[in-house]
Formats: structure tokens, C-alpha cells, sequence
């Protein structure tokens, strides 16, 4: 073998690896992008807004209309509201991919299921109201 071919072969060689590192290189860092994301989301579940809206969710039945959970909840429409756009923030990010949705499932399951039991007939009647 004559030394233009050792050192093509030796050139191909750290190109190839070059390109391996890069790539798991972007992959590390589209996890860490990913669990960073996923913390900054949890932590804005933590504010007492949000926990009050819940614990107002946890006293109404199923299936209320837009009248009819406004009617009860009164002053509280507002933290009410702050969960129901928190959690369609959380829907947005994940249709545009931006959020997986597996750490979603994993991590806010619970919350979304329960939020969407008590509010469905609500965000219905609101999405109609506004025309989307």
C-alpha cells in the first residue's frame, strides 16, 4: 500500500468518526434539551395558581357547562382557567413536537385526565363561544 492510499484511508477514517461523534454529539443534546424542557414544565406546575385551580377542579362534578362551572366557581374562574391553559400549552408544545409526548403521559397524565374529566363540556362550550 503506497502512502496516498494509507493516508485516503487514514482521511476517510476521521471522517467517518468525525461524523459518528457529531451525531451523538446532537443526540445528547436534543436529551438534554428535552429534559430541561420537561423541568422548566413541571416547575410551572408548582405555583400556587395552578394548585389552586386544581384543588378547585377536585370540588365540581364531571361534565359542567360553561355557565354552569363558572356559576360555581366564582372568584376562582381565574385559577381555573390558568390550569385549563397551562394544560393546552402543554398540548400545543407537544403537537409541534417540541415536548415528547411519552414525558408528558409519564409525568402529567394524572392532572391532563383529571382536568379534562371536569372541564370538557366547559372547553366545548368556550371554544364555541370564541369560534375555534
Amino acid at each position: 500500500m503506497n502512502s496516498a492510499a494509507l493516508f485516503n484511508l487514514v482521511s476517510a477514517l476521521a471522517l467517518v468518526g468525525g461524523l459518528v461523534f457529531t451525531g451523538l454529539q446532537i443526540r445528547a443534546a436534543q436529551q438534554q434539551r428535552s429534559r430541561e424542557t420537561m423541568l422548566q414544565l413541571l416547575q410551572s406546575f408548582r405555583t400556587r395558581e395552578f394548585v389552586e385551580g386544581m384543588i378547585v377542579f377536585a370540588d365540581l362534578p364531571d361534565g359542567l357547562s360553561r355557565a354552569e362551572l363558572e356559576a360555581r366557581v366564582g372568584d376562582k374562574l381565574l385559577a381555573v382557567r390558568m390550569v385549563l391553559f397551562s394544560l393546552e400549552t402543554i398540548g400545543s408544545l407537544v403537537q409541534k413536537r417540541e415536548i415528547p409526548l411519552d414525558l408528558v403521559v409519564e409525568y402529567l397524565n394524572g392532572p391532563l385526565l383529571f382536568a379534562w374529566r371536569k372541564a370538557e363540556q366547559f372547553t366545548y362550550d368556550l371554544r364555541t363561544a370564541v369560534g375555534d
